[in-house]
């Protein structure tokens, strides 16, 4: 009886251990998904652009703005928005 008890017991410690590595296999698994899509990125002015003159400097401005540089890039029209 004691042997039966004693393979249960590792058994079990062997599914336990089997257990903890697909943990950590899962853990490291999002921690390079989460590397990959957070990534440090830039944007950088063309050479010889002005500075950014915003009256209200809020979010809709400076993405309409940045839209509107996308759009037409030599245009200076202001934004309506």
């Amino acid at each position: 009886m004691s042997i039966g008890l004693a393979l249960l017991i590792i058994n079990d410690a062997r599914n336990l251990t089997r257990r903890f590595l697909e943990f950590f296999e899962y853990v490291g698994n999002v921690a390079n998904g989460v590397e990959t899509i957070v990534q440090a990125h830039e944007i950088v002015d063309a050479t010889g652009a002005s500075p950014l003159k915003l009256p209200k400097a809020g979010l809709n401005s400076v993405m309409c703005v940045l839209v509107m540089s996308l759009i037409n890039p030599c245009s200076t029209a202001e934004c309506s928005h």
